[in-house]
Formats: C-alpha cells, structure tokens, sequence
C-alpha cells in the first residue's frame, strides 16, 4: 500500500506529525432550526383553528349566555314545569272546566258551570275547534265554531237547528267590493307576500347589523352591594341599521299601495294613492327624529350567564328618558336571586319606576318563588305608588302548587290566591292541572271564588266538517231568513231563566254611579237614591235649573253620550253641543256634533278661523295641529292655537274625531295659559270620556 505524503510528514524533532482530524459537520443547529420552525407553524395552525372554529364570537358569546341564563328563569315557574314553550301548537288539544262557588252581591250566579275545549290542527289549512257551554239556572246552552279550509262553521243546538257556515272567500270578495265602503280592504294575502319577500328580510339584515364587541374584564357593584368581577360586552343598534329599516318599511308599503290601491279606492276619503305614499314617506324623516344616536346595551357575563344588564337611551326629540337595569345575584342559578329596575322620564313632567326584586329558592322537592315589585309615578308633581307580591310554591313529588298575588293601591288590598295539583307532567307534551281553586278578595272581602281543572295535551282528535244536510249557508241568507232556524222553544227558556238570572244579579253588584266628589270613589246606593230623588225635587220645584246630565250628541244614527271628567260640570246639553265648566275656573270645554264635515275639512276650515280672528286687538300667537290616538285606536286630529287678547294670553285645544261623514269635536279653552300642555293625556281625558252607540 502506497503511503501518503502525508503519512510520511516529519516534525521539527524528527517525530511523525498527528494526522489532524477530519472537521465534523453541525447538523445540530439545523436540526434545531427546522424544529422551532415546524413548531411555530403548527402553533399557528392551532391558533386559527381557534380561532376559526372553536373560539366563540362576542356575539356567540352574549347569545349563548342569554339563553343559559333563560333556561334557568323557566324552573321557577309553571311554564318551565311543563315544557310550555316546547309543546307543538300546530297540534294540541285543552279541556278545561269551571265552577261559579262565590260572586259577592250576585249570588244568584252562584252554581254556574262553564266549559271550554279546543284543539289546533294547523297544517296546509290551519284548521282548528272551540267548543263551550254554560249552565246555569238549570238551562244549558252550548256552541262550538270549527274552521276548515277557508270555511267556518258555528253550531249551537240549543239556539239553532242548523249549522250556519261562512265561507271566508265569499267573505272577503264581498268586502272587496264598492259596496264596501270607502278605502275598500285590505288584501291580506298581497301584504304577506310582499311582508315576506322583503320585510323579514330587512328584518334579518337588522338583526345581523347589531355589533357584538368584548370591552374586556371588568368589576361592577351589583345592587346586593356585591363586587363582582364579569367580562363586559357592548351591544350596539346603529342609527344606520334603524334608518335601513325603517326605509325597508316605506318600500314594503309603497309597493303595496303601487300594485293594490288606486285613487278610485281612496276617492271617497278626499285623498289620493300619492298623497297615501307622502304620508309613508315621513316615516324615515319620524324615526331619525326620534334615533338620533346609537343604542347601547352593557351586558357583563360570568361562568357563562348573564349576571348584570344596563341601558339607557334619550329620545331627545321627545325629551324621554328610558333605561333598564337588571341584576342577577344569584348563587348557582343566578337567576335566583335578580333585582330589576325600569325607568321612563319625560322631563320634568313624568317620572316612573317599576322596580321588582325576584328570589328562586329549591330545597329538596320544593321550589319556592316570591317577587316584589313597586311601581311608582311622579306626574306634575303628583306621586302615586301601587306595590304588590307574589308567591309562588310547587313540590315536584306530590305535584301540589299554591301561589298569591297581592296589589295595594290607595290603601286598598286587592289579592288573588289559587292552588291545585300538578299531574300527569309530560314536559312539551302533555299536563293536567286538578282541583284547582281560585279567590279573589278586594280589601279582605272575597270578591268572586272559582273551582275548576284543565289539561292540555298533543291532539287525538280528528277535525271534520258537519254533514252538508245540517248545514245553512248563512252568507245568502236575506232579511229575516235566519230566523227560521233558531230552535225557539229551547232559545225562550234560556234566554228567560239566564235573563231573570242575571238581572238579580245586576241588582245586587255595587254598580252604582261614581261621586266625583267622593275620594274613595264609592257610592252608597240609598244615598245615590237619596240625591237624585232631591235632584228632582229641586228639577221640579225650581223650573229654571235644567238638568243637562242625560242629554247626548247625535250624529247620523250614531248617539255619543258625554261621561263627565272629574273636575267638571255640565253648563248646557243638547243633541247639538255638550258644555262643561272646571269647577276651579280655569278652562271652559264644548263638544259638539259636525255632520257636515269630516275631520280634514273642518280642520282647513277651523285654522281659516284663527287666521280671520286677528286684529288690533286679538293677535294669534301659534297655531299647530298635530295627531294622537284615542283610547279606542281612532286618530284623532289636535289644533292647539295660543292667542293675546288685550294683553291677556289663553289657550285653545281643539280635538276632532272622525265619526261616520263628520266629526265630533271637543274645544278646551283656558282662560290662563296653562304651565304645560299633554295633548295626550288631555285627549285620554276628554275624548275618553265620549261613550258611542
């Protein structure tokens, strides 16, 4: 073997030189580099796999907290006993049976059974049954109405030998008509279409606009006094999203009003379809008026409930103030123990609180429950309170509930008691509640006492329509034609033993006339009668006193009787005008019947009016009309026209009520000008007290 050059290599003291070793390679390092590497990469991937799929979103967060925290509200009562919100009401039948024991001053009704039994079988046509009947007075009557398809059907063999049917179709294409009236309907079927197709969608889209943000970890006072640390989260409702809707709204109406009315519709009403859609178009302007900012809610969650809720609002338009606050302090369920106050405030005008303190509590079998609550209201400088309690217990092992409500208000007690047994529980599918009793005292008095049961349970029973030989359409019966149907000898005798019945009952309620001045409210009946009969004698003996309390407005074939407000006393009455003065003398009032005019009319003509009044003397300071809902729903148009005359301010309101072609209007003159003015809460009280028959 050749040696090497190397190999042969010599050192300065003739020694052989070492063979210097071969330099090793670091794959160490690199080993190490590509491992951080994958690491940092697989980190990553966990990461956004957290982020992507198991993190939850605020909004997730918030919305499952809420559910959590709902589901535990359910334990304490009878709805979550039962499964209430799970039971299938496509398909469900009730039964239900009550018992008359006590009615106090109407004894004679005292025994009556009452019966009502229904069930729901709503597929493609929503088909359902109600049946009933009383006793009383040893009659029995029964009815039952039963809807298939688009037919409706109502039977009552004590009063009817027939079966009358309506169809709906029929019904509605009749309506449809020009003999309908003016405005002809509504076409229901065009509206949910069109409802469908683009409201719920914009409703969705608003649901979806709300923002969800983690603010982050934070600590509150609850209102036991207790720190709580929670993780606060914002809800927010932008201006833009309620702007969105509300012009959502305006194009879903418009549509309608483009493709289903036309003027001749709307002719009779002194409009038209353009002037319909300009009033529609305000919307939007109306809303943004009102949300001039965004809505905020404070939300904080703990263990994965919602613990503490706050918000307030101003509607600066209105000058009102609205904020809720709720508290759930509760160990375990934290819907135990919840405290929630409610708060509206218009100004300095109105103030008022509903402030309601909930406890849960469970020991073994039986769940106890007790809310109290106060709502209190602070209106121009009046305060009145009204509190009240409820307890509610429920022993899951022998099914017994017993439960109590209690108001007091003006120093009156007004309490509810009831109980009864819980059986047969089959959450969301069936219950049935026996030996139910139930009481009703009014200042430690009973009132009226009940005895009964109930059950509900998924539906056995099968809907079908009565034979066709049974069976009247009553929709082409003319003139007296129905009457040749009603079963009289069995309709007479009911109609006599539950007339006779009912009117000893009437004269044993206390329903006497109120005495307005009387603090309490109540009247005595043999002081009533005393007072009017002196009433006559006076009437009588001194001819130029009338009395102008029966006297009625009449307008058409419709007669509006005036229920006098507190405070105020008849100074005239005929069919025509209706006067009142304020027994303190501060305002004058007037109704008065216009046939010749309807409420826009007379309107234009009434702001005319104020306009010819000014001259040297007498200067129109402001006139302003505006438009409030009467109690009944009815729009009611409102004039309110502020004046100097010789040098003296008043105030007039003006209210006017559509009634039939014309109107009914009611003028309120205040010979001072008054410190403020509630057109609301002045048409609750005047145009409430008008009584149409």
């Amino acid at each position: 073997m050749t040696q090497s050059t190397y190999d042969q290599t010599m050192n300065m003291y003739g020694d052989q030189a070492h063979k210097p070793e071969t330099p090793k390679k670091r794959k160490g390092i690199k080993i190490a580099i590509i491992s951080v590497v994958a690491a940092l990469i697989v980190i990553a991937a966990l990461v956004v796999v957290y982020l992507v799929f198991l993190k939850k979103t605020p909004k997730e967060v918030v919305e499952d907290a809420m559910e959590n925290t709902a589901k535990e509200l359910e334990n304490g009562n009878i709805s979550g006993i039962v499964g209430a919100n799970d039971f299938d009401l496509d398909n469900i039948e009730f039964n239900s049976q009550v018992s008359l024991d006590n009615v106090s001053g109407a004894e004679a009704l005292s025994g009556t059974q009452i019966e009502c039994n229904g069930c729901t079988a709503f597929g493609d046509s929503n088909d359902f049954k109600i049946s009933g009947s009383m006793t009383a007075a040893g009659e029995k009557a029964t009815a039952e109405i039963l809807s298939i398809g688009n037919k409706i059907y109502f039977s009552s063999p004590e009063l009817l030998t027939k079966t009358l049917v309506l169809d709906a179709n029929t019904i509605m294409s009749e309506l449809g008509g020009t003999e309908a009236g003016a405005g002809g309907t509504v076409d229901a079927e065009a509206l949910t279409k069109i409802l469908d197709e683009k409201l719920i969608p914009a409703v969705d889209k608003f649901k979806d606009s709300m923002v969800y943000e983690r603010v982050g970890k934070e600590s509150f006072t609850d209102a036991n006094g207790k720190t709580v640390n929670a993780e606060h989260y914002t809800i927010t409702i932008s201006t833009g999203s309620i702007n969105d809707l509300s012009n959502a709204i305006v194009d879903c109406l418009n549509e309608y009003v483009d493709s289903n009315i036309s003027d001749d519709m709307v002719a009779e009403m002194n409009i038209s379809k353009d002037q319909i859609k300009q009033s529609i178009g305000t919307i939007p302007s109306l809303v943004g008026a009102v949300f001039t900012k965004d809505i905020v809610t404070d939300v904080y969650i703990n263990s994965g409930k919602v613990v503490h809720i706050d918000s307030e609002y101003d509607i600066a338009a209105a000058g009102v103030t609205l904020g809720v606050t709720v508290d759930h302090m509760g160990d375990g369920d934290v819907t135990s123990d919840t405290k929630m106050v409610v708060k509206l405030e218009y100004g300095s005008q109105m103030n008022v609180t509903f402030d309601c303190a909930y406890k849960n509590k469970k020991s073994g079998d039986k769940t106890e429950v007790t809310a109290d609550y106060t709502l209190s209201a602070d209106v121009d400088g009046e305060s009145q309170a009204f509190t009240g309690s409820t307890v509610f217990s429920y022993d899951e092992k022998s099914g017994a509930i017993d439960g109590s409500s209690k108001v007091t208000a003006n120093s009156e007690d007004i309490e509810m008691t009831y109980s009864g047994t819980l059986a047969d529980v089959k959450k969301g599918k069936s219950f049935s509640l026996n030996d139910l009793k139930f009481n009703l005292n009014v200042s430690g008095q009973e009132f009226v006492a009940l005895s009964g049961s109930m059950s509900v349970a998924e539906s056995k029973s099968k809907i079908s329509a009565p034979a066709d030989s049974d069976v009247v359409d009553y929709s082409v019966l003319q003139g007296e034609e129905a009457q040749q149907y009603i079963n009289t000898e069995s309709a007479e005798k009911i109609i006599s033993a539950w007339g006779s019945l009912f009117e000893s009952a009437d004269a044993g309620l206390p329903l006497g006339k109120k005495d307005d001045g009387d603090d309490d409210g109540s009247t005595d009946p043999t002081e009533e009668a005393s007072t009017e009969a002196a009433t006559e004698a006076t009437t009588e003996a001194a001819t130029d006193d009338v009395d102008y309390s029966k006297e009625v407005l009449a307008i058409g074939d419709k007669t509006v009787k005036i229920n006098d407000p507190k405070g105020y006393e008849r100074s005239y009455g005929s069919s025509y005008s209706i006067s009142l003065n304020d027994t303190k003398g501060g305002a004058y009032v007037i109704y008065s019947a216009n046939e010749y005019a309807d409420a826009k009319t007379y309107l234009k003509t009434l702001k005319e009016t104020y306009k010819d009044m000014e001259d040297e003397n007498t200067k129109i300071d402001s006139v302003t009309d505006s438009k409030v809902k009467a109690k009944d729903g009815t729009e009611v148009i409102c004039l309110e026209a502020q004046m100097t005359v010789y040098d003296m301010k008043s105030t007039d309101i003006t209210f006017i009520y559509p009634l039939g072609d014309g109107s009914i209007v009611c003028s309120i003159s205040y010979w001072e000008e008054p410190d403020n003015i509630d057109i609301q809460k002045l048409c609750d009280t005047f145009i409430g007290a008008m009584e149409i028959k």
